[in-house]
């Protein structure tokens, strides 16, 4: 069974396939996200997978504590769906603060366009093998405890390797950032995506953990995070 992690980036997603062998992991940045949909692949994406009408989706709230105290800010709320009917940061914001009674934040809004193209392109039937997944979640779970320091630091890419590395899978970022262009894709973006790599062998292994409690959205999609 194809295995796929995915992490947004500038240049389009960051990708990080294997059939299930972690000593072939391949990297790949791809445009579009409905081709990667349309394969027979269980995919882990970090992406907001179904959007709350009015206040915070409860599978958000659930990770920002799993990740621990003074943390939580590594979890993005998901806007609500009229929020994806903005043009703009302004726009997008008071949507939100009609909605909810929060504006969303300057990092929530630019991955508005993300969103909104998961959105497009997802169905309730698909999330039978696309699942939202978070990777400051993943690194969680399989480090026992919180983590030390920030992905964007070099430091927290250390930390983040060596705990992919602990359960077998090693590669190296750099070599991958030149290779798919130091432009379009940053260091942590890759790191990310193969978080959500391993979140995927765990679904298809059974033994992912589910943040959420069998909400649905508007449109009838499941608002969880696997981690």
């Amino acid at each position: 069974m194809p295995l796929i992690g995915v992490d947004g980036c500038r240049g389009g997603w960051a990708v990080a396939r294997t059939s299930g062998d972690l000593a072939n992991v391949t990297f790949d940045l791809i445009e579009h996200i409905d081709s990667l949909f349309a394969t027979d692949a269980i995919i882990a994406i970090d992406i907001p997978i179904g959007l709350p009408t009015d206040g915070p989706r409860r599978c958000d709230v659930a990770a920002r504590k799993l990740l621990g105290p003074g943390q939580g800010s590594r979890v993005f709320p998901a806007p609500c769906r009229a929020t994806l009917d903005g043009c703009s940061y302004s726009q997008c914001a008071e949507l939100n603060r009609a909605a909810s009674g929060k504006r969303i934040s300057k990092q929530t809004y630019g991955i508005i366009p993300k969103i909104r193209e998961v959105d497009r392109a997802i169905r309730p039937a698909l999330q039978a093998r696309v699942r939202e997944a978070h990777p400051e979640g993943c690194f969680r779970v399989l480090n026992g405890t919180p983590l030390q320091y920030s992905k964007k630091t070099v430091a927290g890419q250390r930390e983040r390797l060596q705990i992919l590395a602990a359960s077998g899978l090693r590669f190296d970022p750099t070599l991958e950032r030149q290779r798919l262009g130091r432009t379009r894709i940053q260091m942590d973006d890759i790191i990310d995506a193969a978080a959500c790599l391993l979140t995927a062998r765990r679904i298809a292994q059974r033994c992912e953990c589910v943040l959420g409690d069998l909400a649905v959205d508007g449109r009838g999609l499941r608002m969880e995070i696997v981690v």
